[in-house]
């Protein structure tokens, strides 16, 4: 997943940067429910790149409903 996410930079002539991404994770399942990247690049190609990549993870399952947390994936 991180390594997916990381090659969106160079494909997309970004680097030297942090994209903040906010992740909801369904506990039942452990899968990405949402993807949402924030800041300057929110809505460019680049972001939806390293959303698109990062809704393909996986987590280990939990008790509560779901989970939110917001990652900053490194170009």
């Amino acid at each position: 997943m991180k390594s997916a996410a990381k090659a969106c930079g160079p494909k997309h002539g970004v680097s030297g940067t942090k994209i903040p991404v906010k992740l909801s994770i369904a506990g039942s399942t452990g899968k990405v429910i949402s993807a949402k990247a924030s800041g300057e690049y929110a809505g460019k190609p680049v972001a939806k790149c390293v959303e698109a990549a990062l809704k393909k993870a996986t987590f280990q399952k939990f008790s509560k409903s779901q989970f939110g947390f917001t990652y900053k994936v490194p170009l």
